[in-house]
């Protein structure tokens, strides 16, 4: 080779190795150190919830209607009075009282029977004809207000076997007992009289069957016709058995 061109070449190669040597040493350079970077958090903002509109409150329901009490349906009677069933209509107690009015329950003593009107009154007066009403405390119970003890009484006197919560037990049990009264006010008070079992003539004698179905006999019998104990009562009765508005049925 000549000396001119190995000059030249050693040049080139020169050259070129002092422009590779930068890149050369970024070949080698170590990689830098991590450069640590705090991401701050940023929370997500809170949606505050839009104000729903407050719902119109529901209307309450309208409170139901009262059940008519006996005192609304029956003006007269104790309010506490309840039902068990339901009534018999009207013309069905007017034939049971009459029919149980007619019969005679006594089999030795004859000729006694309760007055239709007066079983009539003081059925109207007890419980205004309605035949599934139950006295304030249970113990008495339908049309004529007879209690289980008195209907077990009379159904052993009379050797009967007639069912208080039935409507034509019930009227047989209130006639049949006005009957025993009869008979025995006749015995004790009006045994001279020449019809002792007249309680429609004998003075003083239906104010003591109708104080005493109330009342109770020993309450009459304490004080006799002088001091009957419910006036009031006995006079209600006397009264609606000429002006009972179940004269109407």
């Amino acid at each position: 080779m000549k000396r001119s061109q190995l000059v030249l070449t050693t040049a080139v190669v020169v050259v070129a190795g002092l422009v590779a040597a930068p890149f050369a040493a970024d070949l080698f350079k170590a990689d830098p150190k991590p450069v640590s970077v705090q991401v701050r958090q940023v929370p997500e903002p809170t949606l505050e919830p839009s104000p729903s509109p407050s719902p119109s409150p529901s209307p309450s329901p309208p409170p139901p209607a009262p059940s008519p009490s006996p005192e609304e349906s029956a003006p007269g009677l104790p309010s506490c009075y309840k039902h068990i069933g339901t009534d018999a209509t009207r013309p069905q107690i007017r034939n049971m009282l009459t029919a149980a009015a007619r019969k005679q329950y006594w089999t030795t003593t004859k000729g006694i029977t309760a007055p239709v009107a007066l079983v009539k009154a003081i059925a109207w007066q007890k419980t205004r004809w309605q035949s599934s009403i139950v006295s304030c405390d249970g113990s008495t119970i339908g049309v004529m207000q007879v209690s289980p003890k008195t209907a077990g009484w009379l159904n052993e006197r009379f050797t009967m076997t007639y069912d208080v919560h039935t409507l034509s037990g019930n009227a047989a049990l209130g006639a049949e007992y006005i009957q025993w009264l009869i008979k025995h006010y006749g015995d004790s008070a009006f045994a001279s009289s020449a019809h002792p079992y007249d309680v429609l003539h004998n003075n003083g004698m239906l104010d003591m069957v109708i104080g005493a179905y109330s009342a109770g006999t020993s309450a009459i019998d304490a004080r006799g016709v002088a001091g009957i104990p419910n006036p009031d009562f006995v006079a209600q009765v006397k009264q609606l058995m000429s002006d009972c508005p179940c004269l109407a049925y």
